[in-house]
């Protein structure tokens, strides 16, 4: 039992001395062979950077802080040198930017460096470092509260203000948070809204299945080769009105139509002008305030029943013989059409034209004659006379 005892206090101290071990070696940047490189960075403010504090190079620990000292003989923006030990070497580029960091928003600080990158250049060794100080984050809200401490005062009032009105019923946030109709009204906006987005999923599921017109416009690569053909018909029909093809081309590119086109234009704005003048028939019947009295008054006899055009418009009786003649008219063209009466066979019997024809042959043979025998018919006549 003795030994046992010496046993578990042996182990438990063997233990102890490994856990240090461990935490000398692996927490606090302790090398036993590793040669460390050593730089010195100035910086105007330590920002409450302690030594032994970690150097991080590319957000990953590299070091470590090794001494703090201030110069007050230096310039203001060199006044603390700070003394870095790092694992490893790393190089520097121009572009490299070293800073002294928050560790964490509860407080603490590390040094980072970046690098930089490589197209800047690389620094020459023994190059003088400067760095800068990031402001912590509460002294920067500390700050800022401060100089504006009075405006946050009077936003603080202004809000215990709102909250008072809240309280008391006015406003439209007490109503939304009080009133219950309001609050009834809001349930069913929401309620239509979560219909409206139900509606709205179940067209998009419509769309994907290639339901309904859109649908089928995604869908149906018939339809879209059609689509597609038609577009390329158009850019063809573009592209000829881009070379000047077709009337429409013409009327955009044909300098010599354009030309046309304009002087057409200013021909036509020359009659408007002489039509504003007063000047053509058609500028007297706008501008000629007689002219106005006159078709004023012809349309007035007209519409009174004066004058001859104006009984045909006006009066009944005329109105009616005229409806008569037309169906008398239609009448008798009907009866030509149907071959009755004399005029209709003049018109359509072939057999009585022809007979009218041979009578008129005979009737043109006969006056021939009698034209012929005229002058022997009147010697005869003298020479009877005569006896």
């Amino acid at each position: 039992m003795h030994t046992n005892r010496h046993v578990l206090l042996g182990i438990f101290f063997v233990s102890i001395i490994a856990l240090l071990a461990w935490f000398t070696l692996f927490k606090t940047d302790f090398s036993l062979l590793s040669e460390r490189q050593q730089w010195s960075v100035r910086f105007a403010d330590a920002g409450g950077l302690r030594q032994g504090d970690s150097v991080l190079v590319a957000g990953m620990r590299w070091g470590r802080v090794e001494s703090l000292t201030f110069d007050s003989s230096a310039e203001a923006n060199e006044r603390v040198h700070v003394r870095l030990s790092l694992d490893r070497p790393v190089d520097l580029y121009a572009d490299h930017a070293i800073r002294i960091e928050s560790a964490t928003v509860l407080g603490g600080m590390h040094l980072s460096i970046e690098p930089g990158s490589f197209q800047t250049g690389i620094m020459a060794q023994g190059a003088r470092l400067r760095g800068e100080v990031v402001p912590d984050v509460l002294k920067a809200l500390g700050a800022v509260v401060s100089d504006n401490r009075e405006t946050l005062s009077n936003m603080i009032a202004g809000l215990d203000e709102i909250v008072g009105e809240v309280r008391d019923g006015k406003g439209i946030l007490s109503r939304l948070l009080y009133d219950e109709t309001l609050g009834e009204d809001l349930s069913k906006t929401v309620n239509s809204l979560n219909e409206t987005f139900t509606n709205l999923t179940a067209i998009s599921a419509d769309l994907r299945d290639g339901k309904g017109t859109l649908g089928r416009l995604l869908k149906d690569d018939e339809l879209y080769n059609s689509i597609q053909t038609l577009a390329t018909e158009i850019t063809k029909v573009v592209d000829d009105v881009r070379g000047g093809k077709g009337t429409v081309g013409a009327l955009l590119y044909d300098e010599d139509l354009a030309g046309d086109f304009r002087s057409g234009v200013a021909d036509l704005s020359d009659i408007v002008q002489r039509i504003n003048a007063g000047e053509g028939t058609l500028g007297l019947l706008i501008r000629d305030d007689k002219i106005g009295q006159n078709l004023e008054r012809i349309t007035t006899d007209l519409a009174e029943g004066r004058g001859t055009l104006g009984k045909l418009l006006s009066d009944d009786e005329i109105y009616t013989n005229l409806r008569v003649i037309s169906e008398d008219l239609s009448l008798a063209s009907a009866a030509l059409r149907e071959g009755r009466g004399t005029m209709s066979r003049l018109l359509y019997d072939d057999e009585l034209y022809m007979e009218m024809e041979r009578a008129l042959h005979t009737l043109t043979g006969t006056l021939e004659e009698a034209r012929e025998a005229a002058p022997i018919n009147t010697f005869l006549s003298t020479l009877f006379l005569g006896f």
